[in-house]
């Protein structure tokens, strides 16, 4: 009788593990997707007034040039490393920030292709990037301000 309730006893904290670990039932695919908060270039003065973007304001045809694919990012030692892919090449000038207090530097790759390294990053959960695009005299496209959040670190304490 006591090994059965021994047994009992470890079969029951092996389905509670077993259930608080499980994927839950929200979009676990879209955990790493960034955040976008999309701003027009009169109030990029302004950073307070920065509201998350809606998913048709993300596939809103007039800022959907600036929305970068971020890819091939990854924790090596103490350096988190970020490549953005633009859809374009753009004519003006861009200039990538980062929110977050870390020292960063960002090496353009190719003329679509930028990377960004963040030091300092073993604690660093989430990236707020800050994208300024300035057009030049001659450029078709709008002033435009973003800031993407981008989550780092899935697994706390990792």
């Amino acid at each position: 009788m006591e090994a059965r309730l021994i047994f009992l006893g470890y079969w029951l904290v092996y389905v509670v593990l077993l259930v608080s670990c499980s994927p839950t039932s929200k979009n676990d695919a879209a955990i790493n997707e960034p955040e976008i908060h999309s701003i027009p270039s009169y109030s990029a003065e302004n950073p307070d007034e920065l509201t998350t973007s809606s998913s048709d304001a993300i596939k809103d045809p007039a800022t959907t040039w600036l929305h970068p694919e971020l890819f091939d990012h990854f924790l090596y030692e103490d350096k988190y490393y970020l490549k953005l892919r633009f859809p374009k090449e753009l004519p003006g000038e861009l200039s990538i920030g980062l929110l977050e207090g870390n020292h960063y530097s960002v090496t353009p790759l190719d003329s679509t292709v930028f990377q960004l390294i963040i030091y300092d990053a073993l604690d660093l959960k989430v990236a707020t990037l800050e994208l300024d695009y300035a057009p030049t005299d001659s450029d078709t496209l709008a002033a435009t301000r973003l800031v993407i959040k981008h989550v780092t670190n899935v697994y706390d304490g990792n």
